[in-house]
């Protein structure tokens, strides 16, 4: 095996034990991971030696806690989202919905803190997903941060690709939003990514670095509301972006969209 694709699968090993919950045999860890028993038996087996796997019973493995310290260590020292996680997490309790905390990555976002809703339709997203920035309310508040000639080149990149027929995949039509809703302040995304999901999204410049703090759900509960729950994220613009507010901010509204689709009742993918 290279050496990339050795450290996907031991990834991807971590990620099937955070889904399943319990010990799994041999065979259930490499069909899980989609790779043959014997490189899953060598991933087993330096990850035992290393400290990072146990084994329980027979031909049974689970992970010991030496990640999660790590990980918590990593934790740390990761000043802004310390910084805002007790935000994050008022802001969902305040709304009932789905926050998150993200940064650009290249030509993608990625989510760097979740405080997920409880209620039984809502929309999830782990910490680490990596997201396009042409189709989600975060990636357009991300975008909003540079000019138009650096949002031209980085979405150059890769193509617009069209997730739902509302998914925008004209470069100048996205930038004319991007400069439409650095008017109001904040940035929206109703059905582009998913069709029965919507989010409003605020940037943040803090140490010269790009953030976004995203509210999302439910189109038929966010879209309705999108000026009211940006009213409950335009503070923390100014209590930590070094960017300030436009004028309009506190008063203008987006153009209405048409919702097309109505959220089942399973938990929805994040925007």
């Amino acid at each position: 095996m290279s050496d990339v694709k050795t450290t996907v699968r031991t990834l991807r090993v971590f990620e099937v034990f955070a889904d399943t919950k319990h010990p799994l045999t041999l065979s259930e860890l490499a069909s899980k991971i989609r790779v043959p028993a014997s490189s899953c038996l060598l991933i087993i087996r330096t990850l035992l030696n290393q400290g990072y796997l146990f084994e329980e019973g027979r031909n049974l493995y689970y992970p010991t806690g030496r990640m999660r310290e790590i990980c918590n260590m990593i934790g740390e020292q990761d000043f802004v989202a310390m910084r805002l996680n007790s935000d994050i997490e008022k802001l969902r309790d305040e709304t009932s919905e789905t926050v998150t905390l993200a940064k650009r990555q290249g030509a993608n976002l990625i989510y760097l803190s979740v405080a997920e809703s409880s209620q039984p339709v809502r929309a999830t997203v782990r910490v680490g997903r990596i997201r396009p920035l042409h189709a989600t309310a975060t990636g357009k508040a991300l975008l909003s941060l540079l000019n138009p000639e650096e949002i031209d080149a980085l979405l150059m990149q890769a193509p617009l690709e069209k997730n739902t027929r509302r998914t925008i995949t004209s470069r100048s039509k996205l930038v004319r939003e991007i400069e439409t809703s650095s008017e109001l302040g904040w940035f929206f995304g109703f059905g582009e990514s998913y069709p029965d999901l919507a989010a409003v999204s605020v940037p943040l410049l803090i140490d010269n670095s790009a953030y976004a703090v995203t509210i999302m759900g439910p189109s038929q509960r966010i879209e309705p509301n999108a000026a009211k729950l940006a009213e409950r994220l335009l503070p923390l613009v100014k209590k930590y972006s070094s960017r300030s507010l436009p004028a309009s901010a506190t008063t203008a509204k987006p153009r209405a969209r048409k919702a097309t689709t109505t959220p089942s009742r399973k938990s929805a993918p994040a925007k």
